[in-house]
């Protein structure tokens, strides 16, 4: 007898249908409800769901190291200036000190152009108030002569306080009238003749710059005063030294004639306004720069005779000293 199968008298299982809420999904939509859509849970259920930002570039990280970087040498340099300066220089370092300053440009005055003297390497060096012997230029001596000390010290008389031109005034009133070419020595303190730096300073005629006086004239001046019917006109003779050009000395002596300032002073008395411009003449065969004033007489004059630069007040005194000099 073939044995029983226990499990035969046990129904089969029913047919289950497993509804899911894609499926009611689907149903509604077919059936015209709304579409919906079912998006798939990509989380386990009780796991917190935490935002995700945007990924970064490669690239950020490097950047965010080297700003620090930069701001690390930046912080060590304000520490060292700050150490060196309140170190050495008891000064606070701000930060205008360790930044770039840009460079500022100030528009150049506008000037005059005059010719200006530039020193040469090769100067004559001499102290201006040293002991010098006294030379005669003159060929062919003056009608007469008076001394004129110019003094370094403090007043001590009346005629102290007179200036250079007001004192060869008075001088010239105790030489004889028949005397038309006085020479004027020039005297310091203690009877020694005057050189030309001492001469300038102490006179208030400055003709020349100190640098070149020294570098191309020598220490001794000749001073003339040139009387006539109208006035007395003084005037001046410099040496030049024996390695020296005139014709390279002529441009620079030029600005004297722009420099109405320089030549006023070589006047007893006001020559008036000027009458036009410097113009070239000749006297006894010399060439000379002119230039005429309205009162009678008064004529600035200078001009290279040999080995002599000569100044005058006058025409008339102008030739005169050149005869006198020139033999």
């Amino acid at each position: 007898m073939a044995e029983e199968n226990p499990f035969s008298n046990i129904p089969a299982a029913p047919s289950v249908e497993v509804r899911t809420l894609r499926g009611d999904v689907q149903s509604m939509s077919k059936s015209g409800g709304t579409a919906m859509q079912v998006e798939d849970v990509t989380e386990m259920i009780g796991r917190k769901v935490l935002p995700q930002t945007p990924a970064q570039p490669k690239g950020s990280g490097v950047l965010f190291k080297i700003s620090v970087l930069v701001l690390v040498i930046l912080i060590a340099a304000f520490a060292v200036s700050f150490i060196l300066k309140s170190g050495f220089f008891g000064k606070l370092p701000s930060l205008g000190d360790l930044l770039p300053v840009a460079a500022t440009s100030t528009p150049a005055a506008t000037t005059t152009s005059l010719p200006t003297y530039v020193p040469t390497p090769a100067a004559v060096n001499f102290d201006p108030y040293a002991d010098i012997e006294k030379q005669q230029f003159f060929r062919i001596p003056p009608d007469a002569s008076f001394s004129m000390v110019l003094s370094r010290n403090a007043a001590q008389t009346s005629e102290d306080l007179l200036t250079f031109q007001q004192k060869i005034i008075e001088k010239l009133k105790n030489v004889p009238t028949s005397a038309k070419f006085i020479e004027v020595d020039l005297e310091k303190d203690g009877g020694k003749p005057t050189d030309g730096l001492t001469f300038m300073s102490l006179s208030g005629i400055h003709l020349f710059t100190d640098s070149f006086y020294k570098e191309n004239l020598a220490p001794n001046i000749t001073a003339f005063v040139y009387r006539n019917a109208k006035g007395s006109w003084p005037g001046y003779i410099f040496k030049i030294l024996p390695n020296k050009n005139t014709r390279l000395l002529a441009p620079q002596v030029q600005i004297l004639e722009r420099s109405p300032e320089s030549v006023a002073p070589l006047f007893l008395v006001s020559p008036g306004l000027p009458s036009g411009q410097f113009s070239d003449t000749t006297r006894v065969g010399v060439p000379i720069r002119e230039r005429t004033y309205s009162a009678p007489g008064a004529t600035i004059g200078y001009g290279w005779a040999d080995r002599y630069f000569i100044i005058s007040t006058s025409a008339e005194g102008m030739e005169e000293a050149l005869r006198r000099l020139l033999g």
